[in-house]
């Protein structure tokens, strides 16, 4: 890919991450009020976050059968202004079961765009420079996640949550249109079918087998469950009561998601030239000090806590994503979709059981399930590469070789 298409192609993943979370997680920040305004519990609430993801889940195993890469991108942007659209139309949305089937299919819209979005990457990107682009990509899902939050969070002190989320909505039609414009034509000629489905199920099959494959996959869904889990935690910790003090003290403290701009660049790099296995050590033990730091009672401390807790999340996702596509070429989109299948799928089961935690006790007891769920990602990042034969049994090309050796040292 030339210069000039390649940066084209940073900028539209960019604003394609960017505005994917966006649309997921703007939602969050108004979980207590969603739950106060139609009577429900924090379990209830965490089912607001944990359809959409679930969707996701759901989405992204279907996109692999039904897609084709000479479609890839047609689907991912009709898959964001779909989510866009259905933003908008919570702003009319009266009836929590209503609210809640929206946000299921505002999850399968989303779900197709980020194993989409890594398959562009896998299939454009240098193996040398993978970690790099994922980095830049993954800069963009965190600037989104923290501007849906942050703007949400911020507006809902002047509107109802039904109006922020209105607005929020039509931001992201205009985000994702500027994506769609930006879109370079691909490198060279794509496929114009889908293989068999008896195909896809054996690279499947032969892709899960790879130890560290699964325990990437593994590692991403209890960073993913932590996440998510103590960001729906954190809002009913400081909004006990709705007011708009507590919701600008919210807003303040999704500042911090701007660490993980910087890390997701920086542990991109770090993968690159120190390997992942050690990166992946680095951000699992950085994720268990930040829960344990968000223990202590002090607002500073909540917001030194998250911060690292974000700084963990995004390292860790960056170097895990960027391992499984290292490891997995030529079959980048197969192992994207096994690997969201368990970041989605798997977190959407954590946050709705820490909703029911939550419910017996309240934060403390929250974080402490959130720190055993850490300590379990720490002790798979422990493990060693398996010798080469086997780990890059699915990568044939002698720069997938060389790059997959020096990253699990």
């Amino acid at each position: 890919m030339n210069p000039s298409a390649s940066t084209r192609l940073s900028f539209a993943l960019f604003l394609v991450g960017f505005v994917t979370f966006a649309l997921l997680y703007d939602v969050q920040p108004l979980l207590p009020l969603i739950t106060h305004s139609y009577g429900r519990t924090a379990r209830a609430g965490a089912w607001v976050m944990s359809l959409s993801t679930s969707g996701m889940a759901i989405s992204i195993m279907a996109v692999n059968l039904l897609v084709t890469p000479r479609s890839r991108h047609i689907i991912l942007f009709s898959g964001l202004l779909s989510a866009a659209l259905l933003s908008v139309f919570m702003a009319w949305v009266h009836s929590f079961s209503l609210l809640l089937a929206t946000r299921a299919l505002i999850g399968l819209a989303l779900g197709a765009i980020p194993v989409l979005a890594m398959a562009a990457l896998g299939d454009s990107v240098r193996p040398d420079r993978l970690g790099r682009a994922v980095g830049v990509y993954v800069s963009g899902t965190a600037l989104g996640g923290m501007s849906g939050r942050l703007a949400a969070s911020l507006l809902v002190m002047t509107h109802t949550w039904q109006s922020s989320l209105f607005l929020l909505g039509i931001a992201g039609l205009l985000c994702a249109s500027a994506g769609a414009v930006l879109w370079p034509q691909p490198p060279r000629p794509l496929a114009a079918t889908s293989p068999p489905l008896a195909e896809h199920l054996r690279i499947w099959r032969d892709l899960w087998r790879q130890r560290l494959i699964r325990h990437y996959d593994l590692i991403a869904m209890l960073l993913m469950g932590c996440f998510i889990t103590a960001y729906n935690g954190v809002a009913y910790h400081l909004l006990h009561t709705p007011s708009a003090a507590a919701a600008r003290r919210l807003g303040m403290l999704y500042s911090v998601y701007l660490v993980g701009v910087v890390a997701s660049m920086l542990a991109g790099r770090a993968a690159d030239r120190w390997g992942d296995r050690r990166a992946l050590l680095v951000a699992t033990a950085i994720l268990v000090a930040g829960l344990a730091i968000d223990l202590l009672p002090g607002l500073g401390d909540l917001v030194l806590g998250m911060a690292l807790v974000t700084f963990a999340f995004f390292a860790g996702h960056a170097v895990a994503s960027t391992a499984v596509a290292r490891l997995a070429r030529p079959h980048a989109a197969h192992a994207a979709a096994l690997y969201l299948l368990f970041y989605y799928g798997g977190s959407s089961s954590i946050s709705v059981l820490g909703g029911a935690i939550w419910d017996r006790g309240a934060w403390t007891w929250l974080i402490l399930f959130l720190i055993v769920l850490a300590l379990l990602a720490f002790a798979l990042a422990t493990t060693r590469a398996a010798p080469l034969a086997e780990s890059v049994a699915l990568a044939h090309d002698p720069d997938s070789r060389k790059t997959a050796e020096r990253a699990h040292e």
